[in-house]
């Protein structure tokens, strides 16, 4: 289907003038929609079979015997996201959901534990999750990496330690018999924690290699505990690094055996993984939990089975927006991601669903125009796609737009992306991947369909780029972030400036403008100078020949800064904010409010001749403008 947007006559009207705030007019959730966020099949004390199917602010619980659900809310924690979750042999599930533990009956259809972590110092609780011979239930917290049990039957929570100084994340964990409990802990570097939880002894299961990669700890299927560790990149000279990529038996604090293979009760293809640890369960095949269906096999009958299950949710919250070539605003949902689009002449809203888009990206950040070409970069992965506006979004035996371009490790995290003059080509950069300090750049080419890869070091080292204006001289100037996500350590305090040619690739005209400020967040190119705002609020003018910054002024007054939310239009820099959209003179630094908002802006920004599209969590927005 092709879409296009009728012009407005305002925009020669607009001129340069001062705009100010007619209305806020909502055009509607933009996906009502959730994800799957781990799950388990359960065997209820009643011995009958349950799914368990966590997402976003609540869980489902599945019958299958009747064939029915029922949806539980996390009460008073609506934005609750899982990530791990787990089966225990006394029929209850587990899960954790921003800081609370939830322990779930599904016989009873009820939470029947719900504990507040936060006083214990929690932030992200349920991490890895394990179940020891007695029953007792032990997980991890992020970012605070601690080990905690809890007891089933006493309802007593246990804090077992810190498990590491400086990783935050702890993805598996499994149990033995002899008091041990493993946790596979890391993304900056990865290893496997054991404690003894009697005596508290804790130790690195194995040598200790820097660099990223993945540990994995699981209870096979024959009652041992078995682990796994892979470091990505060459291993320094000296480092025993045999063990890399095989599986080890763990027991009583140590590593017994290597194995071939094992057999694990984690289906790993389900989003965040499905806990199945009892014989002759049902087997999830295929989640579509935007759909409210899934398929599973059904043991008894041998067959597939495909089923509907029913919720309400508020909708998926919306990532950054663009006005693509054609007059239309493009953008999408993240968890789940899902394509939708306004068309500005009629503020019709669709949501697209999916389409072309794999499952396992998250949401496209950023995007960059060429032509009838809009080029988008998603998390996580870096994937670059490719939207045809003369075909809108399709996906059938004919047209594929969104169309996957490339894959770029190097900018897992999308955050910038810039079109050159050059009417073809196209930057993307941001942050690195899980435990990644720094990240590259994703160079793609319009006509050709080619994307060049540039990897951190070849760049400026341990600096991520979140924002981007190209200058005169055809040079680019990139505002940095030194704060990498995913468990990273940082290794420095202060964002930089720097100019990056695009055809050498050369890095020239560091600068520090803002000490001890992590990140700058937006750039645009107006007037006659780099105009911009850090993460802390204060817009900057950076004036390239003299190579540093000419004015600055303090916005927090108006909100916290909004992911792409500075556009040029109307010879005015358009800036939103959480709480207000402002508008700002390139020629005299002024900066105008245009209006203030009753309810946060969450991602920016598309600007058409007479409005400002917003978003608001899930909720797509329309600020009308009157021009002076």
């Amino acid at each position: 289907m092709n879409y296009k947007a009728t012009s407005n006559s305002n925009a020669e009207r607009s001129g340069s003038k001062n705009a100010s705030l007619v209305s806020v007019k909502s055009l509607g959730i933009a996906s009502n929609s959730a994800e799957a966020r781990s799950g388990g099949i359960v065997k209820g004390s009643d011995g009958k079979f349950y799914a368990v199917l966590p997402s976003l602010g609540f869980l489902v619980c599945y019958d299958f015997e009747k064939g029915t659900s029922t949806q539980h809310n996390y009460e008073g924690n609506a934005s609750g996201a899982p990530f791990k979750s787990f089966a225990s042999q006394a029929g209850k599930f587990y899960t954790g959901a921003n800081s609370y533990l939830y322990e779930f009956d599904p016989v009873t259809d009820s939470f029947t534990t719900v504990v507040n972590m936060a006083e214990q110092g929690s932030t992200l609780i349920g991490w890895g999750f394990c179940e020891d011979d007695e029953g007792l239930i032990y997980f991890a917290n992020y970012p605070k990496l601690y080990l905690f049990s809890f007891n089933p039957t006493t309802k007593e929570i246990k804090n077992h330690g810190l498990l590491d100084d400086t990783q935050m994340y702890c993805f598996s964990q499994g149990a033995d018999s002899s008091g041990w409990v493993y946790s596979a802990i890391g993304t900056a570097e990865v290893n496997v924690v054991g404690v003894n939880v009697v005596t508290g002894e804790k130790k690195f299961m194995f040598p200790r290699i820097p660099g990223t990669g993945n540990a994995v700890v699981y209870k096979t299927k024959d009652g041992s505990v078995a682990a796994q560790m892979t470091v990505q990149g060459e291993i320094q000279a000296g480092i025993d690094s045999s063990y890399l990529g095989s599986w080890y038996i763990l027991d009583n604090g140590e590593v017994k055996e290597k194995v071939d293979s094992i057999e694990h009760s984690y289906m790993t293809k389900y989003p965040w993984g499905l806990h199945v640890p009892f014989e002759n369960a049902p087997s999830i095949e295929n989640m579509d939990y935007p759909s409210h269906t899934f398929t599973y096999l059904d043991p008894i009958a041998k067959e597939k089975k495909t089923v509907q299950f029913d919720y309400s949710c508020a909708g998926a919250n919306c990532s950054p927006i663009t006005l693509g070539p054609d007059g239309i605003i493009y953008g999408t949902t993240n968890h789940p991601m899902n394509i939708f689009t306004v068309d500005p002449a009629t503020d019709t809203l669709i949501d697209h669903g999916i389409k072309s888009i794999g499952k396992g990206v998250g949401n496209i950040c950023c995007y960059a125009s060429q032509g009838d070409i809009l080029a988008g970069a998603a998390y996580s992965g870096g994937y670059i796609y490719r939207i045809d506006t003369k075909l809108g979004i399709v996906n059938d035996q004919v047209h594929v737009s969104p169309k996957e371009e490339a894959v770029v490790s190097a900018i897992s995290r999308p955050r910038s992306a810039l079109a050159l003059s050059d009417g073809e080509t196209c930057l993307f950069s941001g942050l690195g991947g899980y435990g990644v300090v720094g990240s590259g750049m994703a160079i793609y080419n319009v006509k050709t369909g080619e994307t060049t890869v540039l990897e951190n070091e070849d760049l400026l080292e341990y600096h991520g780029i979140m924002s981007m204006a190209e200058l005169p001289g055809g040079n680019v100037l990139c505002g940095s972030n030194v704060t990498p996500q995913g468990g990273g350590k940082a290794v420095y305090d202060t964002a930089a400036l720097f100019e990056f040619n695009p055809k050498t690739y050369e890095v020239s005209n560091i600068k520090y403008p803002f000490e001890g400020v992590h990140e700058i967040s937006h750039m645009v190119w107006a007037g006659d100078a780099v105009h911009g705002i850090t993460s802390t609020g204060v817009y900057f003018v950076y004036d390239y020949e003299k190579q540093n910054v000419i004015h600055q002024q303090n916005l927090r007054e108006y909100g916290s800064v909004v992911r792409q939310g500075m556009v040029y239009k109307h010879d005015r820099v358009y800036l939103l904010m959480s709480d207000a959209i402002l508008q700002i003179n390139p020629t005299d630094y002024s900066v105008h409010c245009i209006g203030k908002l009753t309810e946060r802006a969450t991602a920016g920004i598309a600007v058409t001749d007479n409005a400002v599209y917003y978003c608001s969590g899930p909720v797509v927005n329309k600020a009308v403008l009157h021009f002076e």
